[in-house]
């Protein structure tokens, strides 16, 4: 695969060469008109319009420019809007770009950097772009060639060189793991889920890397993530979650892939991106929802439980958020998945699924727990502790 290299324009004067004249910059509302019309391409699907943005005497620019057209346009973008801050005096601006795809619950959001060159039209052009410095994330479409697979409920983008009956097999799963999440969660628990699935398939680890953000092989230990895109705080706005897959921890077996989306999907379905709760209830809870449905992956989740407890000793807490960004990760679900079984086997699966959606909501775990189940977290956590200490 050819590498689509975007590269700054440098001003070179020598002695034998004249310099070239100045650069001038376009106002601020003469930039955000090319952003505009950079919209309105993408919207009416104008390819002409579009390139026509983009500076014609670079030809790096411009391969960018085609890319980028290849892959909004792959996509079927449902949003695309440019938003510029100000114009410094060389004419470049951080531009927020927020853009959605079918089945989105809510917007991906991103940051770049652009820069304007006023034409002899009165119109300015873009002139050079570059991402957000690292290690903030990118969006899917900016550097490398997508292939969209689509499966049911699912689309899978795949970036690179990424093998096609893998892409067709994470799409296949990922539609039967919506199926399973629709028919395990109530309706009132989907916190405005679509049913529809988007899977990122990178290539490579650094793919994945530029994806997520954060400082490279930070999100090294998991399979995939369910990710919140983009630079919002899920929190305070709904964003695009997206299911990214880690190509270097490839997931083999089938039941195993099917036991993962189920989980992931979970998190999407329950928008956990945004909850308030605790990790050991939004986590515990995926995995709950994914083993119901794996009768044989269950039975060896409960052995390893068992082995854990046995060599290294019962917990005399629930694990902390901490917990599951370092350390023992296995440990941290099964003791996680193991408190929310507990709740589901002594009270019922409709008193989980209630507690779910109180703490989601923000109620204190402890006042959430006591309307539900009757019992404080303190009691609840003493139980625990002395059901996975009992013999079995």
């Amino acid at each position: 695969m050819t590498a689509v290299l975007v590269t700054w324009a440098f001003l070179v004067t020598g002695c034998s060469v004249p310099p070239s004249p100045p650069v001038t910059p376009p106002s601020q509302e003469v930039a955000e008109q090319t952003l505009r019309g950079i919209e309105v391409a993408v919207r009416d699907r104008r390819p002409d319009d579009f390139r026509a943005r983009f500076a014609a005497d670079d030809e790096a620019l411009g391969r960018t420019a085609d890319l980028w057209w290849a892959n909004l346009t792959a996509l079927d973008v449902t949003r695309f809007t440019l938003t510029a801050g100000p114009l410094d005096p060389a004419g470049a601006a951080e531009i927020t770009i927020d853009w959605a795809v079918p089945g989105d619950s809510g917007i991906a959001s991103h940051l770049a950097r652009f820069s304007f060159r006023a034409g002899s039209d009165g119109a300015a052009r873009v002139a050079a772009v570059a991402p957000a410095a690292a290690p903030a994330a990118r969006p899917s479409w900016w550097a490398d060639p997508l292939r969209l697979f689509r499966q049911g409920q699912a689309t899978v983008v795949a970036t690179g060189r990424v093998d096609q009956s893998r892409a067709g097999l994470w799409a296949d799963q990922a539609d039967r793991a919506a199926d399973r999440v629709a028919d395990a969660l109530p309706a009132s628990m989907r916190q405005g889920w679509t049913g529809v699935v988007v899977v990122e398939l990178p290539a490579d680890g650094a793919g994945y890397d530029r994806l997520l953000g954060g400082e490279p092989g930070s999100h090294s230990g998991y399979a995939a993530v369910a990710w919140a895109e983009g630079i919002a705080d899920p929190r305070r706005e709904r964003i695009a979650v997206r299911i990214v897959v880690n190509p270097d921890q490839p997931v083999h077996d089938p039941r195993a892939l099917e036991l993962l989306l189920t989980h992931e999907v979970t998190h999407l379905a329950r928008y956990d991106a945004g909850s308030p709760a605790p990790l050991w209830l939004v986590e515990g809870f995926a995995d709950h929802v994914a083993y119901a449905g794996s009768p044989e992956l269950r039975a060896a989740a409960e052995q390893s439980l068992r082995d854990t407890i046995r060599s290294d000793g019962a917990p005399d807490r629930l694990p902390g958020d901490d917990t599951f960004r370092r350390g023992d990760l296995d440990r941290a679900y099964l003791l996680a998945w193991s408190a929310c079984r507990l709740i589901a086997r002594r009270y019922g699966d409709d008193v989980l699924n209630r507690f779910v959606v109180a703490a989601g909501a923000g109620q204190p775990v402890d006042r959430a727990l006591r309307a539900t189940a009757g019992i404080g977290l303190a009691e609840f956590r003493a139980e625990w502790v002395r059901d996975l200490t009992e013999p079995r």
